[in-house]
């Protein structure tokens, strides 16, 4: 009976061997193709439309920097009637 729980066991500890093995292999061939870039840096902020900021050359250095994610609601104080939703309304 010992030998029969001894014997599940090896073939326990080599299937999740080979199982770890396996998925170790596998993320590394999904890997290769990845490319990881941050894009948090360099954000500015200013609520409102402005006239001319789509042209590269703007400047936007009054504006206030930030990091990624934000919401553009926390902007403001809270008010029942603000902007808000999917579609902003």
């Amino acid at each position: 009976m010992q030998n029969r729980y001894r014997r599940a066991g090896l073939v326990l500890v080599v299937f999740v061997g080979c199982l770890a093995s396996i998925l170790t292999a596998a993320s590394e061939v999904f890997d290769e193709g990845r490319i990881v870039e941050d894009f948090d840096n360099g954000w500015r902020f200013v609520r409102g439309d402005i006239q001319g900021a789509e042209v590269k050359e703007f400047d936007d250095s009054e504006w206030k920097e930030l990091d990624l994610p934000h919401d553009w609601s926390i902007e403001g104080t809270f008010a029942k009637n603000n902007a808000g939703g999917k579609s902003g309304r």
